[in-house]
């Protein structure tokens, strides 16, 4: 019985290590994860503002080469 005991005593150290190591795993994850959509949702904004920058400077280039017709109607699709 002494015996079963000790190694009680040694599981339950052994154990608390474990939890808090697989708890630190997966705050690291979690955190991982945040940063990675963050960083998606940055990009994805950047690229809709390139677009849009895009569509504009197409417009104002219709108006300056005279076709004013085309560029209304980019205007008119991009603008609320």
């Amino acid at each position: 019985m002494r015996i079963n005991c000790i190694q009680f005593h040694r599981l339950i150290p052994w154990l608390g290590i474990g939890l808090v190591a697989g708890g630190v795993i997966a705050a690291a994850t979690y955190l991982n994860f945040e940063r990675m959509a963050r960083a998606f949702e940055a990009s994805l904004t950047t690229m809709d503002r390139l677009i849009h920058d895009l569509q504009l400077s197409a417009a104002l280039k219709r108006i300056h080469n005279g076709e004013v017709s085309g560029a209304v109607s980019i205007f008119e699709s991009r603008l609320p």
